[in-house]
């Protein structure tokens, strides 16, 4: 993994390798005799795959490069090896998966890297976009209604409307997520940075109150079902 081996020289890892002795920048394995290594401490998803810190990844290159090392660190290639080495692939083929899951997905990609730039979404606070407020005022009063009493055809009009919308809404702050991800990884810019995570707080709003619309919804509905029984 020519790819990964660059991105230790860069954050300057220097090693002995536990098996012939050698000192080594690889990340993941040694080249020399190819024995698997402790994973370095704060590595982070990006170094770890071997693939670039952008937003912007290519998706077969990422699949690639997680296959590649899936291969190499997969248990069952330990299973005559020493307990060191087969307890290393567990670890190591654990975190690449928990890696590869969190880049392979847009949206959780640029929440993660947010998060090592110290612009989490969660660090964002508790306080509505502006652009989005009106809107989510109007699904919690449909959603206060929908839980005061009886579900009427109406109530149940009134949530499916919120609820394609919502998703509607929240399909398009993916767009410009993605967008915004495309000049960042190309114009790496702070100003970029928290565009984004505003975006990212706007989608996380959207998605959570759809979901709740939609299971709203779909209670409704099968108490309706209920009493027509």
């Amino acid at each position: 993994m020519e790819a990964v081996a660059s991105v230790s020289q860069e954050r300057g890892l220097h090693r002995v390798c536990p098996g012939c002795g050698v000192d080594t920048e690889a990340v993941h394995f040694c080249e020399r005799c190819g024995r698997i290594l402790p994973t370095p401490q704060g590595l982070d998803y990006f170094a770890l795959l071997g693939v670039e810190h952008r937003l912007d990844l290519d998706p077969q290159m990422l699949e690639r490069s997680y296959y590649a090392l899936s291969r190499r660190c997969h248990p069952d290639v330990y299973q005559m090896r020493s307990s060191e080495e087969r307890e290393l692939s567990l670890e190591k083929s654990s975190a690449i998966n928990v890696a590869y899951a969190t880049l392979a997905d847009p949206v959780q990609r640029t929440e993660y890297l947010l998060k090592q730039e110290g612009l989490g979404v969660d660090q964002a606070g508790n306080r509505v976009p502006p652009a989005i407020a009106a809107q989510l005022f109007e699904v919690q009063e449909a959603l206060v209604e929908s839980q005061s009493g009886e579900r009427t055809l109406e109530m149940l009009e009134r949530l499916a409307a919120c609820a394609t919308q919502l998703q509607a809404d929240a399909e398009r702050s993916v767009e410009r997520l993605t967008q915004l991800g495309r000049e960042w990884s190309q114009r790496p810019d702070r100003t970029l940075l928290e565009q984004l995570q505003q975006e990212a707080v706007q989608l996380r709003y959207l998605r959570g109150h759809a979901a709740q619309a939609v299971a709203a919804l779909a209670a409704g509905s099968e108490q309706s079902q209920v009493r027509e029984a």
